[in-house]
């Protein structure tokens, strides 16, 4: 009896020894998380503190940010390690609606490498790692957004002048992450071709979710951390930036056959329609494709030949296999011979007469612009209209198409809050088609930049663009709700003042003219 008790002592002993080993492990577990949450909390790169109406913003990060704003409160540069106190003021849009109290600005684009390291960080650091990209984050919020257009601007402007150092240590401080790519495609945009775009187009392959690197890119639909989710994908924001960048792009393009594929130049014939062919026939031997750009030289040699003796002639063998691609209804390959006949008639100025033929290539010429502008490659389709210029003879078919790619160039302008560009573009289709769409789409964009010179007190470029808007309208074109906006912001002078300032001018007018009398005539002698 006595052993039995002193066995269940021991047991009892032991019970508690565990207990006491796990609850300190657990004591241990918990303790090493919270002060690891409490770090992480205290490593947040932008850290702002609200209390009684006053806020405190301080920059924990390794990179000074620029132009850093609270509301509509200015703070302009917040070095690493800064703070600011100031007082909270409440923020109101153009229509006098509650702004929301957001914190805005760029990482120094010399320190955007170690900020792009520190990947996602908090909300208020996605915001400034999107906006020194050259987003608009306020898209959303039309009002919110035209009062943001100037620092937008200023982003924008800075990436535009960025060098290709700066892009070599965006990429190399750190592994290529699908966040990272995304942000530096999007930035890619307005960076010069040689900053961003020639260096991710080779890293990132358009119909795969994998990089060089090896990282796995979710890029078909990717899901971002909080205060990303409207960043495009890799792709999508490539795909844009060649577009935007133009002519300027495509010899890089071309250095890629994937690349290539994704922007509608497959059939490499129709870049001669928009490079000089040293330039083609260059990014063909970068990209490792020697046979095809030697087989082009000697084609040239050729043709160069045929057309001295034959004229326009000598694009009989292939005006043939159009025909015959014609007969079997193979449109790929009647546009892509009709491509070849109008490229040789071009480069050797034999213009074709409006004949039958002719117009047979003008029409498959402009069915290739219009697949081109459907699918958005319109890099792709500004070469279908740079030939059918030369072969298409002024038609109205072509003058629709050529309107109806200004109309879509202007709409990637638009939405990349280009407005200058996108208004440049509405014209062009104005001018060409005469339609309500594009009346209304001009109109719109006028508004806005005035909306936007409204803000930066330019009263004059103000009502310049109203002036050009009004312009615009017609019975047929509805009343729009933002040239009623901009017409209401527009300060009026008090009538008050302006008869002060005419009574003044009259004065002065009759005092300078008395003078001129008193130098013609001579004054009164005493």
């Amino acid at each position: 009896m006595q052993f039995k008790s002193q066995q269940k002592q021991k047991d009892l002993l032991l019970i508690g020894k565990n207990l006491a080993f796990w609850s300190s492990l657990i004591a241990t577990v918990l303790t090493c998380t919270l002060l690891d949450s409490h770090n992480n909390f205290g490593r947040a790169q932008v850290l702002l503190n609200q209390d009684r109406g006053q806020f405190s913003l301080k920059n924990q990060s390794a990179a000074d940010l620029l132009d850093v704003q609270r509301g509509t409160r200015m703070i302009g540069r917040l070095a690493s390690g800064e703070t600011w106190h100031d007082d909270e003021i409440p923020a109101r849009d153009l229509l006098d609606k509650e702004r929301p109290l957001t914190v805005d600005g760029q990482i120094k684009l010399e320190h955007w490498g170690d900020a792009l390291s520190q990947l996602p960080g908090n909300t208020i650091w996605a915001r400034l790692q999107l906006q020194t990209a050259g987003m608009d984050v306020n898209r959303g919020l039309s009002m919110t957004s035209l009062l943001g257009a100037k620092q937008l601007n200023q982003n924008i402007a800075r990436l535009k002048q960025s060098s290709a150092e700066m892009g070599k240590i965006w990429l190399e401080s750190g592994p290529l992450t699908p966040l990272k790519a995304a942000l530096l495609a999007y930035a890619a945009r307005y960076a010069p071709v040689n900053v961003l775009l020639s260096r991710l187009l080779p890293n990132l392959n358009p119909y795969q979710a994998q990089d060089k690197l090896g990282n796995k890119l979710k890029i078909e639909s990717p899901t971002w951390p909080e205060g990303y989710e409207s960043l495009p994908d890799p792709r999508t924001s490539l795909r844009n930036a060649i577009e935007l960048h133009g002519v300027k792009a495509l010899p890089i393009v071309l250095e890629s056959k994937v690349w290539s594929k994704d922007r509608g130049f497959s059939n490499i014939q129709l870049a001669f329609a928009l490079l000089p062919e040293i330039t083609v026939i260059q990014a063909l031997k970068k990209r490792g494709n020697h046979e095809l750009a030697q087989n082009l030289e000697e084609q040239f040699r050729k043709d160069r030949d045929l057309a001295m003796e034959k004229g326009s002639l000598a694009a009989e063998s292939d005006l043939k296999k159009m025909f015959e691609a014609r007969a079997k209804s193979d449109q790929a390959t009647a546009i892509s011979q009709a491509t070849k006949t109008a490229l040789f008639w071009r480069r050797y100025k034999l213009r074709p007469e409006a004949s039958q033929v002719a117009k047979v290539v003008c029409s498959y010429i402009d069915m290739g612009a219009q697949k081109a502008i459907n699918e958005k490659l319109l890099l792709a389709a500004r070469a279908y209209l740079n030939l059918g210029q030369f072969v298409c003879f002024g038609h109205p078919f072509y003058r629709a198409r050529a309107a109806e790619f200004t109309r879509t160039r202007g709409d990637l302008s638009f939405f990349d809050f280009d407005l200058e560009s996108s208004v440049h573009w509405y014209r062009a289709a104005v001018q060409m088609s005469e339609e309500i769409i594009d009346k209304v789409r001009l109109i719109d964009t006028l508004a806005r930049l005035a909306i936007i010179k409204l803000i930066e007190e330019d009263y004059r470029l103000a009502n310049d663009y109203l002036k050009e808007a009004r312009s615009q309208e017609t019975p047929q074109v509805p009343p729009r709700k933002m040239l009623m906006i901009a017409e209401d912001l527009m300060p009026t002078p008090d009538n008050r003042a302006r008869v002060g300032m005419i009574f003044l001018i009259v004065v002065l007018g009759i005092g300078a003219f008395s003078q001129i009398l008193k130098v013609i005539f001579g004054g009164k002698k005493k």
